[in-house]
């Protein structure tokens, strides 16, 4: 983001070492470079944070007080793990600010380590203050990420002119081409609610319904980073594609001693990780009784646990009989000893044959329990559609002032502000101004494919 400041000085001749400035009134322009800032340090037994730098609001905010810039999420402030501190008074002196761990501002933010606090601030353009006041900036447009990465992102309005000169004898202006994907941010904030494995909820928004379907939601949870197709939007609600969906943990009994051998697949019938402490053993009964019916005993510490001990034969000594894939698939379907077994489990022969008893019981696994959005997860609303960028030039024989445009596949509109309707691009993104003719103001729009949104 870039923002502008006009002074004015008055030179007069014992103060002016330049005769062409002396005494006359020169309004110059100062640009400045604006980009958003994290911290990182502790709170002290107060529950205030030092920052480094005194916090500015949005562009069009400049002299804003700390506390207005709070109404929306210019400044942020997380604790180590990522939950939601809340600010309140800013000493811009000492450069101190507030923290508290509830809304309601009553409990003081106390010693807490590795507190993140992100904010804007803002840098001076390099470049040199002409004798009639005006201010020519460096020429040099190189868009950065928050790690100090070159991309273009975010930062490419369309057709750029670039006017300067160049030294005597002959230069080479080569031609450059960046290609790849890039991200335009729509939309950023902060869930006010815990949301679903699907959906989550901004209840400070309320976006025009479908205007976001096909983008991509970038959600961090846990200091993970997750990139959804946004499938649906009305109001506050975003739909996504999944995070993590439920899943139901299962065992595999198969038999590997006695040809034809058999497998069984049991499933927990209760989606997630809770499945995964559940076990079943099977146990060859060494009673030595005749006629034992197969039985099964059920327990319910620290997980489900089932036992099914084989049926043995009906002549002395009363050896086992054994275990089949059928038979125990029977027994868990039928349940006779009435065990409550279909709340449980549910099961499917896969072969027919024997099983093997092992010594140590089967344990469930794979049970997987959702991801929801919680209340307080970062969200931006991403549109890659940028898919290259290309710098073109020639070679310049003289000392000259040259063109030198920077073109890329982003389309620039424009329209006045009492115009009855503005363009409709056939583009999937575009960049719109709208101009005020009466008071000069500009404002800037996006176009998301269906509508133009106004750039905050």
């Amino acid at each position: 983001m870039i923002m502008t400041i006009t002074t004015t000085q008055r030179h007069t001749p014992a103060e002016s070492v330049n005769e062409r400035t002396s005494g006359r009134r020169i309004d110059a322009v100062q640009q400045f470079v604006s980009f958003r800032i994290t911290e990182t340090g502790n709170t002290d037994e107060a529950g205030k944070f030092t920052l480094t730098h005194t916090p500015i609001g949005s562009l069009s905010r400049q002299s804003d007080t700390l506390s207005r810039i709070n109404r929306e999420p210019d400044l942020v402030a997380l604790t180590a793990d990522d939950q939601t501190l809340y600010t309140g008074e800013f000493d811009q002196d000492n450069k101190t600010i507030e923290l508290y761990t509830d809304a309601a501002k009553t409990t003081p933010a106390e010693n807490l380590v590795g507190v993140k606090v992100s904010y804007w601030y803002y840098a001076p353009i390099k470049g040199t203050l002409n004798d009639d006041g005006t201010f020519t900036p460096e020429a040099i447009i190189t868009p950065v990420d928050s790690d100090g990465n070159e991309k273009f992102t975010d930062a490419n309005p369309g057709a750029v002119q670039l006017t300067g000169s160049l030294p005597a004898g002959t230069n080479r202006i080569g031609s450059v081409e960046l290609s790849g994907s890039a991200a335009i941010v729509l939309a950023k904030g902060i869930t006010t609610q815990d949301g679903a494995p699907v959906v989550f909820v901004d209840d400070g928004k309320n976006f025009d319904d479908g205007v976001f379907v096909g983008k991509t939601a970038k959600l961090t949870i846990n200091n993970i980073e997750y990139y959804r197709e946004i499938i649906s939007n009305t109001g506050p609600g975003i739909g996504i594609t999944p995070i993590q969906v439920e899943l139901p943990a299962s065992a595999t009994l198969t038999g590997t001693a006695t040809p034809p051998n058999g497998q069984i697949t049991l499933l927990y019938v209760s989606l997630g990780e809770e499945g995964n402490a559940a076990t079943i053993h099977l146990v060859d009964n060494v009673s030595g009784e005749i006629n034992q019916p197969m039985s099964g005993t059920l327990s319910l510490e620290d997980g489900v646990h089932l036992v099914i001990t084989s049926a043995t034969q009906g002549v002395a000594p009363g050896a086992s009989l054994g275990f089949t894939a059928t038979d125990v698939a029977n027994y868990i379907s039928n349940d006779p000893d009435v065990l409550g077994l279909a709340q449980y489990f549910s099961v499917a022969v896969d072969a027919i044959g024997q099983l093997d008893a092992p010594v140590q019981p089967a344990q469930f696994s794979g049970g997987q329990n959702a991801i929801i959005v919680p209340e307080g997860t970062l969200y931006e609303i991403l549109d890659y559609g940028i898919s290259s960028v290309q710098l073109v030039g020639n070679s310049i024989p003289s000392n000259q002032s040259v063109p030198v445009q920077l073109t890329g596949s982003i389309p620039e509109y424009a329209w006045f502000s009492d115009d009855v309707t503005k363009p409709t691009p056939t583009e999937d993104f575009a960049w719109g101004n709208e101009f005020n003719k009466v008071t000069g103001e500009l404002k800037v729009y996006g176009w998301t494919g269906t509508v133009w949104m106004e750039v905050v």
